[in-house]
């Protein structure tokens, strides 16, 4: 089990997974996460539940960016998410081991803001023991020095915390070596308590998740192979970071299929002029040449792309995963009724819309209807005609053109 305060975890998120690649812990206690719920965070082969810090039921100083706990626990191991019982000011996050041979054991993330109440931290404490499990295990950050955990100095919150554990008969869990450094002090302030936990227990520091870590380097050796191991792990993370160029297979034309091309240009033209039968056909030919001559080179390609898949580099389960890929379902759509699952509800609802979408524009204005009102009304009327010059006969017909 590891236990970590991560001050922001969205940033750090590349620290924790090189070090559960490493370590390959089997569960990992968060604290001070600093999450919203509009956050996403995943890790491979790890279930993970949180407990965000509620900004709206918070006091004045906890109310800031901050706070927040969570536990990642490996999918193989068999447990149960325990809500948080309502608690005063300190933040936790509960999991339970249930193994099909063996005790549950209550797992608890716990964070401490550090201008807790002490008296508050010692009633929280007992509440998260009382959950009715035979074992449980308190690991996070309690914000308390004491010389009972491996802080140099006793503080007022530590002495009053301790005097609460030794008279409540729990056990503290605490590595030999400080777990938070800073530019002058070092102290240990993140630690576990546990009850009815009597199973030996090596707890140990580990400086890969330290919050600031101390270089080792006392001879100008030191520092340049310090300085040389940054730079690589420098540049290894922007290799990790940056997107691999995507290699494009550019199409090569052949001299005999450019010159194809060409012919097939050369007889559309002729055939866009002639619209004769016979250029069509020429046209027709070329065009299924060259279509042959495609599909045999796509194929040439696809065959050397499956030759280069190999199962080391990943790219053979990739092609295979990608093969196996699904179309993504429709989901369900809001009808004007009601709201559809099936596929033939979704075709109707989707075939109604366009429907109402794609109608006739009316493109007839008050001017149309005036202007043909006043046409009809002139047509419709007797009188317009009474006085009309009577039809030219053939001679006058004759006398017109030879005037012209």
């Amino acid at each position: 089990m590891v236990t970590w305060d991560a001050n922001g975890l969205r940033s750090r998120m590349w620290e924790l997974r090189d070090f559960v690649n490493k370590y390959k812990p089997d569960v990992i206690s968060l604290q001070e996460t600093w999450l919203r719920p509009s956050h996403t965070i995943a890790l491979a082969n790890y279930k993970i539940y949180r407990n965000d810090r509620n900004y709206t039921t918070h006091n004045a100083y906890t109310a800031r960016t901050g706070g927040g706990t969570a536990i990642m626990i490996k999918n193989s191991m068999k447990h149960t998410h325990i809500p948080t019982p309502n608690l005063n000011g300190v933040e936790a996050t509960m999991v339970a081991l249930t193994p099909e041979l063996g005790e549950q054991t209550l797992i608890i993330s716990l964070y401490n803001p550090p201008h807790l109440n002490i008296n508050n931290l010692n009633q929280n404490i007992d509440t998260l023991m009382n959950q009715g499990f035979p074992s449980t295990i308190i690991m996070g950050d309690f914000n308390a020095k004491h010389s009972s955990w491996g802080c140099d100095v006793d503080t007022r919150r530590g002495i009053t915390f301790n005097i609460h554990i030794q008279r409540s008969g729990y056990r503290i869990l605490a590595p030999p070596t400080p777990t938070r450094y800073g530019h002058d002090s070092a102290s240990t302030l993140d630690f576990a308590i546990t009850t009815n936990v009597d199973s030996p227990c090596t707890v140990t520091s580990i400086s890969e998740l330290n919050n600031f870590t101390l270089p080792d380097a006392n001879t100008p050796e030191d520092i340049d192979e310090q300085i040389a191991a940054f730079t690589d792990r420098l540049h290894q993370a922007y290799t990790n970071a940056s997107k691999p160029l995507k290699q494009n297979d550019t199409f090569y034309i052949s001299r005999d299929l450019n010159q194809l091309f060409k012919e097939r240009n050369r007889a559309r033209k002729i055939w866009h002029y002639t619209r004769s039968p016979a250029d069509k056909n020429t046209l027709n030919r070329l065009q299924k040449q060259i279509k042959k001559i495609i599909i045999k080179y796509e194929q040439r390609q696809w065959d050397e792309s499956l030759a280069c898949l190999e199962a080391e580099d990943g790219s053979l389960w990739k092609a295979a995963r990608d093969s196996r890929k699904k179309a993504p379902p429709i989901p369900a759509l809001k009808g004007p009724a009601k709201i559809t699952y099936s596929d033939a509800d979704k075709s109707e609802v989707i075939a109604d819309s366009l429907q109402k979408q794609f109608k006739l524009n009316n493109i007839s204005n008050d001017t149309d209807r005036a202007i043909t009102h006043v046409v009809r009304t002139y047509l419709n009327n007797e009188n317009n005609f009474t006085n009309m010059p009577p039809h030219p006969t053939p001679t006058t017909k004759r006398n017109y053109r030879t005037y012209r």
